[in-house]
């Protein structure tokens, strides 16, 4: 998903610098590079549009890059066409023609500062393809048993393409305003069972009518507090999931930011979490931050620093009851550091 977000962020940008300087943008097309070919892809109908769909299928996603790729199911999305809306109610649509700019079936043309955009974009899709061909990326783990901090054990082999990609995906955490966040899972390789191999018998055929059954559903919520000073939340501080199946896990995150500076450790906050029966949390328990993953009755907790600002991250694993989590966090007056408090 990271090309995927770059490349729509880039395009986002094209047609947002269209629509303040040629007029309303609307019907945005775009084709869809994968590994399989090309598809065509749904039009939106506005620039809103767009967005919110970027905002709900290409989230930025929170990982560390010493512990994990981030790729999965990686695409390009290319510009093909969109129309602008000018003066009297006249339409003109504007296509991609494969050589580096759009033009207008009637001879319309954009200023030259669009013209520009546009370039830079097509210029940037071009580098895009180059590093997805070439990027490399494998995570190597220690044979080290059950690990305490995983990121401890696992070696990435990388190239300067991924190199360039990490930072290019860097920039768009907050572009346009787009700035939904959430933790990478990796869902291309996570919890890939192989069924067990069914042998061929002959079997007599029977007809079995299922009786009709309700399957009970539960809900997921957490509420992030912060009570740290000089600090704000980025993301949503209230998060929740209804309709999860019994067994079924969700996780909630967001990010503590420092206002004028970063986060150089951990102990900087203190963290603590309380619950109802089923989060199988009993009372308020404090947590010790150390970047690796707490198991806590139903939940599983983890608080780790990435770009200077602490992430929180919480997973609610459904046992037959809802489960509801306040996550709060302040700031931990006995921090020290140099031997100095702060």
């Amino acid at each position: 998903m990271i090309f995927d977000r770059i490349s729509l962020l880039n395009s986002y940008g094209v047609l947002q610098a269209a629509q303040r300087s040629e007029g309303r943008v609307s019907q945005i097309l775009f084709n869809r590079t994968a590994f399989y070919g090309t598809k065509t892809n749904i039009r939106f109908k506005t620039l809103v549009e767009l967005a919110n769909y970027i905002q709900e299928n290409h989230a930025f996603q929170i990982f560390d890059p010493n512990c994990v790729c981030g790729t999965c199911d990686e695409s390009i999305w290319k510009l093909l066409s969109f129309s602008v809306e000018l003066p009297g109610k006249r339409f003109v649509t504007y296509v991609n023609n494969m050589r580096g700019e759009f033009e207008s079936g009637d001879g319309a043309r954009m200023n030259k500062k669009t013209i520009d955009i546009i370039a830079k974009d097509f210029a940037a899709d071009r580098r895009l393809i180059t590093i997805k061909d070439n990027f490399e990326c494998f995570g190597y783990i220690q044979n080290q048993g059950r690990y305490v901090t995983p990121c401890e054990y696992v070696d990435m082999i990388t190239n300067s393409y991924y190199d360039e990609l990490i930072k290019q995906y860097m920039l768009t955490r907050n572009s346009y305003g787009l700035s939904r966040s959430e933790v990478f899972i990796d869902k291309c390789h996570e919890g890939e069972i192989v069924d067990k191999h069914v042998w061929a018998t002959t079997t007599v055929a029977t007809t079995t009518i299922l009786p009709t059954t309700t399957i009970e559903t539960f809900k997921a919520e957490t509420t992030f507090l912060n009570q740290a000073m000089a600090t704000s939340v980025v993301g949503n501080g209230y998060q929740e999931d209804t309709n999860v199946l019994d067994l079924g896990i969700r996780t909630h995150s967001v990010t503590i930011r420092k206002n004028g500076s970063n986060f150089q450790d951990l102990r900087e906050l203190s963290y603590s979490i309380s619950g109802n029966s089923g989060s199988g949390v009993n009372g308020t328990v404090a947590l010790i931050a150390d970047g690796s993953t707490q198991v806590i009755g139903n939940l599983s907790v983890n608080v780790f620093i990435l770009s200077g600002e602490v992430v929180l991250s919480i997973t609610h694993n459904i046992v037959q009851e809802d489960s509801i989590v306040t996550f709060t966090v302040k700031t931990n007056p006995g921090y020290v550091q140099d031997n100095v408090v702060l």
